[in-house]
C-alpha cells in the first residue's frame, strides 16, 4: 500500500486520506448510517473512480485515480480497515437501569446463598464443654479455672 494512503476506523467512522488520487482528498464515512454499502471501482475514459453505493442506491464518489493499481490499493486498504476495525463493536443493551439492578440483586443473593451453604457444610462440630464447679472455698476463683483453658 502506498504511504500516501491512510485508512483508519475512528469511533464509528471510516476515515480515508489518499494523496495519490487525481484530486488528493480526505474522505469520511459514518459506518453506523450505512448498514448496506458496496465499494467498487468504475472505469471511465482512462480514470478509475472508487465509488460507494448505499443500500438506497445512492452513489458517492470516494476518489478518482489515473492508475487502476492505485485505486485497487485504496479499495484493499479500506477493506482491511473495515475487517480489522480498531475497537470493539457496541452491543445494544436492553432492559435499562432497573433490569441491571435486578440482575445485580439476584447475583448478590445467589453468592450469599452459596457462601451460607458452603459455611454450613464445612462448619466445625462443637463438643459440649464440661464445666465442673470448684469446691466452695469462699474466695474468688479465676474464670479460666471454672471454664477450663
Amino acid at each position: 500500500m502506498s504511504k500516501k494512503v491512510k485508512v483508519n476506523v475512528v469511533d464509528d467512522a471510516l476515515v480515508v486520506s489518499f494523496m495519490s488520487a487525481g484530486t488528493p482528498r480526505l474522505w469520511r464515512m459514518d459506518i453506523g448510517k450505512f448498514v448496506s454499502t458496496a465499494l467498487e471501482i468504475k472505469e471511465n475514459q482512462g480514470n478509475y473512480t472508487l465509488v460507494m453505493k448505499t443500500g438506497s442506491g445512492a452513489v458517492e464518489e470516494v476518489g478518482v485515480f489515473t492508475d487502476k493499481k492505485k485505486a485497487m490499493e485504496v479499495l484493499q486498504a479500506i477493506t482491511d480497515a473495515l475487517l480489522q476495525g480498531t475497537r470493539p463493536v457496541h452491543v445494544q443493551k436492553s432492559g435499562g437501569f432497573f433490569a441491571g439492578l435486578l440482575k445485580l440483586i439476584f447475583l448478590t443473593l445467589v453468592i450469599l446463598a452459596a457462601i451460607f451453604v458452603y459455611g454450613y457444610k464445612h462448619r466445625t462440630p462443637h463438643e459440649p464443654v464440661k464445666v465442673e464447679a470448684p469446691a466452695a472455698t469462699g474466695r474468688p476463683v479465676p474464670l479460666d479455672d471454672v471454664l477450663g483453658k
